[in-house]
């Protein structure tokens, strides 16, 4: 517990800062998170005699998320789509590529197995983590980028602590033993009061009850992110993703509540500005 409250006592304001920076800053942040979630991914499929390429994954899924960023910041109409179809070139383009990519290091019966587990050590960070600085850039970005953090953050400290004091109800036993049913409600409420206390904190022209409901939301699809990764670590045999965060694992156990999120609260807040 100390090493992770040192952790986010440490972290959170650095992620702050550079948020706040936003630009090339931000870019450098996002990109060097999704290459190294993308080398943790090809690290934990090695765990299972899989020998995916890992540096041409991390390669890949930071040129996703530069991609995406420099479709958009081409201008604000229609950005969301520039963005997408940066997005669906690079995917292509990097499938291909990884075929040769694995072909010379791997057997031939176990070069498409490779070659998967590649594309899925690069796509799961790069894609999702793309959305990243395609929020920071709308209108009010570090605001929304705060109100996401701040929103997945409480519903993450409030399940945790619930769930150790009250929680009796396993929600997902075979996947993560330590998740409940009572922490999970603990997370949902407090992500929801967070979001509407945050963003009426902030000044965002966002009604009360809309933000709680996203807030509620996020809270939803950040457990589900949790257990996405935790569902590939228990596949895997490792308890966390890495140990580059003290306390916390490895980047993905640090991101996986709120990758998922990404792509819906920046569409969210793509809509609102309109």
């Amino acid at each position: 517990m100390a090493s992770r409250i040192t952790s986010a006592a440490v972290g959170i304001p650095l992620l702050l800062i550079v948020t706040w920076a936003g630009g090339l800053w931000f870019l450098a942040l996002v990109s060097a998170a999704a290459s190294i979630g993308a080398l943790e991914m090809a690290a934990m499929a090695r765990r299972r005699g899989r020998n995916p390429a890992g540096l041409f994954a991390a390669a890949w899924s930071a040129a996703l998320v530069v991609a995406a960023y420099t479709a958009a910041a081409g201008g604000k109409e229609d950005a969301a789509i520039r963005a997408s179809a940066a997005l669906a070139v690079v995917s292509v383009a990097g499938l291909i590529a990884a075929l040769p990519a694995v072909l010379w290091r791997s057997q031939p019966r176990e070069a498409a197995a490779d070659w998967a587990m590649t594309s899925g050590a690069a796509l799961y960070p790069g894609i999702l983590l793309a959305y990243a600085p395609l929020l920071r850039i709308l209108d009010d970005g570090f605001l929304w980028v705060v109100i996401l953090l701040g929103a997945v953050f409480t519903a993450d400290t409030a399940a945790f602590f619930v769930g150790r004091r009250f929680g009796s109800r396993r929600m997902a036993p075979r996947i993560s033993p330590g998740k409940t049913w009572e922490g999970t409600a603990a997370g949902l409420a407090a992500a929801g009061a967070a979001c509407a206390i945050l963003a009426a904190a902030v000044g965002l022209d966002l009604h009360p009850a809309l933000a709680a409901g996203l807030g509620v939301v996020v809270g939803m699809v950040a457990v589900l992110g949790d257990l996405a990764e935790s569902m590939v670590k228990r596949a895997c045999g490792v308890k966390d993703s890495g140990a580059l965060v003290p306390g916390h694992g490895g980047v993905l156990d640090r991101l996986d509540s709120i990758v998922f999120n990404l792509p819906l609260v920046y569409h969210f807040a793509a809509w609102t500005v309109q």
